[in-house]
C-alpha cells in the first residue's frame, strides 16, 4: 500500500480545483525489477450511484545537465521523432536530406485518403497501402493501382417522383456496386448490388430520404473511393436540412459504433450533405463524425461533432451560417441535441448566445437544423461552433497550432501548456490587485473587459452548470496573448432547472470557489475593474438585456423551430405538450430578469440600483459616436448607472469628420472625459473636415472562374477629397522582379478608383464600360501572393498579403467573386478587412 485518501474524499478536477497529492515515499523500495503494476481502489462511500476517479502518475526528476531518463532504476521508451509538420492528404513530395543538406531519397505520394499510406512494398515498387505498418517492415498487401471515381445521376437532391439512376465509373471495365440501405458496398457484400442497368429509386413508405451509395471494383486495385448521394422525396421543412449517410456498424456496433459506445472517443466515417429548405444542396463529403458532450451523451438523441479533413473529403465546410459577423468557413462543427434543454426548450444556449451577440465575448453561433441519419428522422439538431482551436482562428485571426485552450482549473490542457497560466495565478496570490502597478500587470495578460463580460454573462443568464463546470479560456501564445474566456453549454440557465429571474448567481460568482470565480473577486480588488464590471453591467442591462430586445429574439427563436418540435418530441418518446410551457417560463425569465438583476447588484455592491441617468448621443449621427464603458452609441441614448459610480466617456469620429466639441460646456472638452455620477445629458459633436488623398489598394481579382475569366486585375481606390497621383508609382506582387510602372500622369480622383489588368483586352471585354489601365505584365498567385504599392521613391506605400485558405475568404479563389476591401480606412493587411464580392466583383465601383 503506497497511500491512502481520506475516508470521506470527493474528487476535485471536474469542479475546478486542483488535485490532490498523495505522496509515494521511498518508492525504490518498493518497485522490482521488470514490469511494476500500479493500481487504484476506489470505493463509493454512499449509494447515491456517482464514482469518478481521474488518476495521474508523476515520477519526479532532479534538475541535472544530463538529458536522459529520470532515474537509472527506471527505463522509459524511446520518445517519438516529432517532425514539427504536417503533410498534405492531397500529396506532396518527401525528401530524406542528410545533415549538409544532400538529398538522399525522395518521392511524391498521390493524393491519400482515410487510413491510407504510401511506400515501398517487398518488391520495392511504390504502393498504396490501406494498412499502416509504422516502425516495421511494409508486410501488408499495396496496390499501386486505384479505380477512377463512381458517378450517380442524377445527383441527389429535392425530388417529388420516382428517379431512374445511372451509375458510371471512370475505370473502364470496372464492376460498380451499389446500396441503397447506408452500408458500405464492397464486391459481393450482403447488402451490395452489381450494377448491370439503371435501377430506379422511389419516395419509400416511411422514411422519404434514400441513400445511394457505390463504389468501383478492378481485381488487382484498389477499389474506388464510395461515391454517395441523398435523394429526398417531398420533403417540408422551413429550416436547413442535413442527410448523413454511414453503415449502420459506425452506429451501432458494440465496440466500434459511435451510438451505442457514446463515452468513448470514437470518430467514424459519416457522408454528410446539407440542403437549404427548398431542396437546394449547399454542401456535400465525407467527414468524420463524433459524439459530443459530457453528461448528455446518454441522451437518446445525441449531439454529432462533425470533423471535416482532407483524408476525407473536403477539409472545410464554405457555408457563412451565423452572419457577416462569423467566419465564412469551419473545420468542426457541433448539431446540438440541446445539451441539457433536450427535450425542453431546444433553444436556450442558442438564444443566450443571440443575446450575448453584442458582448465582447466569445460565443457561438445557432442555427436549427433537421437532421436525417440514413433517411430516417433524426430531429431538430442546432448547428453550433465548437469551442476548439479552430475557432480561435476563425473569429479571431490567430495561429491555431500557436495557443494555450485549457479547461477548469488548468489542468484540462487542449492545447499547449499551462506554464503561463499557472504563472499569473502565482503572481496574482503574492501580488494584491488593490496595488495598481499588479492590476496593470495582470491587465497585460488577461483581457479584463471580456472577462467582465463573461461574469455578467453566466451570471445575469443563471447558467446553473457554472463555475463547477463549462469553464474554458485561452490565449495566443504571442507575446501579446491575453487570457480569454469561451461562453459555451447555458442549458442550464435562462429559467430552466425550475429557476426563475430572481434567482441570485450574483452572489455564487462573489463567494469564490472556482477558478472563474476566484479570478472574479482577486480582480475586484482593483477599484478600476470593479467599476469597469459596474458600468458595463449597467449598460447591457439597458440595452442588450432590456426586455423587449430579449423576448423578441425569444419569439423569433421560437417560431423557428416550432415546425418541427412536434415531430421531434414524437420521434425521441416525449410529449410535445410540454414546450410550450418552456417558452413561457424563458418568456417570463427575461420579463423580470433586469430587475431583479439591478436588485443583485445594489445588494453586493451597495450602489442601491439605479441612481443617476446618462444621455447620449452623436451630431450628426453620422458623423461620429460616444464610446461608453461597454457600447458605442451614435443615436440619443439614455443609461441608468449605479449609485455612486462615475462614467468615463470617449467621442470617436468617424473618417471626414472630428470632434469639435461636448454640448455640455461645463465638462472638459476633450475627447476622453470622466462624467461625475449624477443625471446628465451630453452629446458629442463633430463636425466636417478634408480627407488627405490616399491610395488604397481596394479590389483584387487573383483567379477568375472559368466561364468568366478578366484575367487577374487589382483596383486601387482613394476615398480622399483631393485627387491623388500615382506618377512614379509602382505595383508588385511578392516578386520583386514583377514591377508594373504607372503611366505618366496616372490620377485616381477624388472617391475614385484606378483598375490594372493583367490582360488589358480580356479585362475590356467583360467589363466594357470601366476605365482600366495595363497590361500588368505578371499574374497573381492563385494559391496566395502580395500585392504591393511603392511610391515614386521606391518606399513601400501600401502592401496586402493574401491567402486563398481561412481566415481570408474562399471564394475568390476562382469561384467568381472578387476580394473585396469592406472599408477603405480599415487595416487592408488583416484579413477581417475584406469580403468577397458579389457576381464577378465591381471593378472601378
Amino acid at each position: 500500500r503506497l497511500a491512502d485518501a481520506p475516508s470521506q474524499h470527493t474528487g476535485r478536477l471536474q469542479w475546478g480545483g486542483d488535485p490532490d497529492d498523495f505522496r509515494v515515499e521511498a518508492p525504490l523500495q518498493l518497485l522490482v525489477e521488470g514490469a511494476n503494476v500500479l493500481t487504484v481502489e476506489v470505493h463509493s462511500v454512499s449509494n447515491d450511484g456517482t464514482l469518478s476517479l481521474t488518476p495521474f502518475l508523476s515520477i519526479g526528476k532532479k534538475h541535472s545537465a544530463v538529458p536522459g531518463n529520470p532515474s537509472s532504476y527506471i527505463d522509459f521508451a524511446e520518445d517519438t521523432l516529432h517532425a514539427g509538420f504536417a503533410l498534405s492528404s492531397s500529396g506532396e513530395e518527401v525528401v530524406l536530406a542528410d545533415a549538409g543538406g544532400a538529398v538522399l531519397d525522395s518521392f511524391t505520394y498521390p493524393q491519400l485518403w482515410a487510413d491510407q499510406t504510401y511506400g515501398y512494398d517487398a518488391a520495392h515498387n511504390l504502393v498504396i497501402f490501406q494498412q499502416a505498418t509504422p516502425d516495421a517492415a511494409n508486410s501488408a498487401a499495396g496496390f499501386a493501382d486505384v479505380v477512377g471515381a463512381v458517378t450517380i445521376s442524377p445527383d441527389g437532391g429535392a425530388y417529388s417522383l420516382t428517379q431512374t439512376v445511372s451509375l458510371g465509373c471512370q475505370t473502364a471495365g470496372a464492376d460498380i456496386w451499389y446500396t441503397l440501405d447506408g452500408t458500405e458496398p464492397a464486391a459481393n457484400g450482403a447488402s451490395s448490388v452489381l450494377y448491370t442497368a439503371p435501377f430506379d429509386v422511389s419516395p419509400p413508405a416511411v422514411n422519404p430520404v434514400v441513400g445511394v451509395r457505390a463504389i468501383g471494383v478492378v481485381n488487382g486495385w484498389w477499389p474506388s473511393r464510395i461515391k454517395t448521394t441523398s435523394f429526398l422525396f417531398n420533403l417540408q421543412h422551413d429550416m436547413k436540412v442535413w442527410s448523413i449517410v454511414t453503415d449502420p456498424y459506425y452506429m451501432w456496433d458494440p465496440n466500434e459504433g459511435i451510438y451505442s459506445n457514446f463515452q468513448a472517443d470514437l470518430e467514424q466515417p459519416f457522408h454528410v450533405e446539407l440542403f437549404e429548405d427548398d431542396g437546394t444542396k449547399l454542401f456535400a463529403s465525407d467527414v468524420g463524425a463524433k459524439i459530443h458532450g459530457g453528461a448528455t451523451r446518454s441522451n437518446a438523441q445525441k449531439t454529432l461533432a462533425i470533423v471535416f479533413r482532407g483524408a476525407y473529403g473536403e477539409s472545410q465546410i464554405p457555408i457563412p451560417f451565423f452572419g457577416d459577423d462569423k467566419p465564412s468557413v469551419y473545420n468542426r462543427l457541433l448539431l446540438r441535441n440541446s445539451g441539457q434543454d433536450w427535450m425542453h426548450s431546444f433553444i436556450r444556449d442558442g438564444l443566450a448566445h443571440l443575446i450575448l451577440s453584442e458582448a465582447d465575448l466569445d460565443v457561438q453561433g445557432f442555427q436549427p437544423s433537421v437532421v436525417y441519419i440514413n433517411g430516417q428522422y433524426w430531429g431538430i439538431h442546432n448547428i453550433r461552433e465548437r469551442m476548439d482551436k479552430f475557432y480561435t482562428k476563425g473569429n479571431h485571426y490567430v495561429d491555431e497550432d500557436n495557443i494555450d485552450l485549457l479547461e477548469l482549473s488548468g489542468w484540462g490542457v487542449h492545447e499547449g501548456d499551462n506554464d503561463i497560466w499557472f504563472e499569473l495565478l502565482n503572481y496574482i496570490a503574492s501580488n494584491p490587485l488593490s496595488d495598481p502597478i499588479a492590476y496593470e500587470a495582470v491587465k497585460s495578460r488577461i483581457d479584463v473587459e471580456s472577462f467582465a463580460d463573461y461574469i455578467i454573462a453566466e451570471v445575469f443568464m443563471n447558467n446553473q452548470d457554472w463555475p463547477h463546470n463549462n469553464v474554458k479560456y485561452w490565449r495566443s501564445r504571442e507575446l501579446s496573448g491575453k487570457w480569454r474566456f469561451l461562453f459555451y453549454d447555458c442549458d442550464g440557465g435562462v429559467g430552466n432547472w425550475g429557476l426563475d429571474a430572481s434567482f441570485d448567481k450574483l452572489a455564487l460568482a462573489l463567494g469564490g470557489g472556482f477558478t472563474a470565480t476566484d479570478l472574479f473577486n482577486d480582480l475586484l480588488q482593483s477599484p478600476e475593474f470593479e467599476q469597469l464590471f459596474l458600468n458595463r453591467y449597467a449598460e447591457y442591462l439597458a440595452t442588450s438585456f432590456d426586455r423587449s430586445r430579449t423576448t423578441n429574439l425569444l419569439r423569433k427563436a421560437a417560431r423557428g423551430i416550432y415546425p418541427e418540435i412536434n415531430d421531434t418530441y414524437i420521434r425521441w418518446g416525449g410529449s410535445p405538450a410540454g414546450w410550450r410551457n418552456e417558452i413561457f417560463d424563458i418568456f417570463y425569465f427575461l420579463r423580470d430578469r433586469v430587475a431583479y438583476a439591478r436588485s443583485h447588484v445594489a445588494s453586493h455592491f451597495g450602489t442601491g440600483g439605479q441612481a443617476w441617468t446618462l444621455t447620449t448621443g452623436a451630431w450628426p449621427p453620422t458623423g461620429g459616436s460616444v464610446k461608453l464603458a461597454a457600447i458605442s452609441v451614435s443615436e440619443r441614448t439614455s443609461i441608468p448607472y449605479w449609485q455612486g459610480v462615475p462614467v468615463t466617456i470617449t467621442a470617436v469620429a468617424e473618417p471626414g469628420f472630428e470632434f469639435d466639441r461636448w454640448s455640455d460646456s461645463t465638462l472638459p472638452q476633450q475627447p476622453t472625459i470622466e462624467i461625475p455620477p449624477s443625471n446628465r445629458a451630453v452629446g458629442a459633436i463633430f463636425k466636417v473636415v478634408q480627407m488627405p488623398a490616399v491610395a488604397v489598394i481596394n479590389e483584387i481579382n487573383y483567379n477568375s472562374s472559368v466561364v468568366f475569366d478578366p484575367a487577374d486585375w487589382v483596383e486601387v481606390h482613394n476615398p480622399g477629397d483631393s485627387d491623388f497621383d500615382l506618377d512614379g508609382y509602382e505595383l508588385r506582387d511578392n516578386n520583386d522582379a514583377h514591377q508594373y510602372f504607372f503611366p505618366q500622369g496616372t490620377i485616381i480622383p477624388a472617391h475614385g478608383y484606378v483598375v490594372i489588368c493583367q490582360d488589358l483586352a480580356a479585362f475590356q471585354l467583360l467589363f466594357p464600360s470601366v476605365l482600366a489601365i495595363g497590361d500588368l505584365g505578371f499574374g497573381l498567385g492563385g494559391g496566395g501572393d502580395s500585392v504591393r504599392l511603392f511610391d515614386a521613391a521606391g518606399v513601400l506605400y501600401d502592401s496586402v498579403a493574401y491567402d486563398d485558405v481561412a481566415p481570408w475568404p474562399t471564394e475568390p479563389d476562382g469561384q467568381g467573386p472578387t476580394l473585396e476591401l469592406i472599408d477603405p480606412y480599415s487595416d487592408n493587411a488583416l484579413p477581417q478587412s475584406w469580403r468577397s464580392s458579389l457576381a464577378n466583383g465591381t471593378p472601378g465601383n
